[in-house]
């Protein structure tokens, strides 16, 4: 309980006052991932036994997540407002650094 009483004097000389640790824990997660940090950083920082407890938990995180990863799909595929073509683009061609 000790530790709580700390957490609790920290939270008033904060001036934040009603946001829980839980609170700031969920924010850094979701916003972790709205940056496109890979869920599994994200689930060992938050300590989860398991990869899947992380998207349960922040599935509401996802369909912006979707739409960033269409957006970027959309930079390296595009089809030329001029000659109507497909075209790849080649600064894409680096392996996935994780």
């Amino acid at each position: 309980m000790e530790e709580r009483t700390q957490i609790e004097k920290l939270d008033r000389r904060s001036g934040l006052n009603g946001i829980r640790l839980h609170d700031a824990r969920h924010t850094h997660a979701s916003l972790m991932l709205k940056q496109g940090i890979h869920p599994k950083i994200v689930q060992e920082r938050l300590g989860h036994s398991s990869i899947q407890i992380t998207p349960d938990t922040y599935s509401y995180v996802a369909p912006g997540i979707q739409q960033a990863a269409a957006n970027r799909f959309d930079e390296i595929l595009s089809i030329s407002k001029t000659d109507g073509k497909l075209h790849y683009d080649r600064q894409y061609d680096t392996k996935v650094k994780v």
